[in-house]
């Protein structure tokens, strides 16, 4: 986890951003357009969320080699952590196996 995080810290910004507009999707969710600002440039970007409502403000990260584009660490970093707890069950499953045999 500790160097996920570190990853993670690497790569993304974060900043406070302003709920200015929200559409629903047609499968139903609700798709924010967040106004934000980084080294004093404004940005507008999208992201899925529930429960805000317009002028509501919320933490946003952004990628930092790219400032326009809003990102989500957790879901960027969802893949690697399958990956681990893949590898991990499977080392789990062949050391019983070893140990048993």
């Amino acid at each position: 986890m500790i160097v996920v995080s570190l990853i993670a810290s690497q790569s993304y910004g974060k900043t406070t951003g302003e709920i200015i507009s929200t559409m629903t999707s047609d499968v139903g969710f609700d798709i924010h357009n967040i106004q934000y600002t980084v080294d004093g440039v404004e940005y507008i970007g999208s992201r899925q969320s529930s429960g805000e409502s317009i002028g509501d403000t919320l933490t946003v990260y952004y990628n930092k080699s790219t400032p326009s584009v809003l990102e989500t660490p957790v879901t960027q970093l969802m893949p690697i952590g399958a990956i681990v707890l893949v590898l991990g069950v499977v080392s789990l499953i062949l050391a019983f196996r070893k140990k048993k045999g």
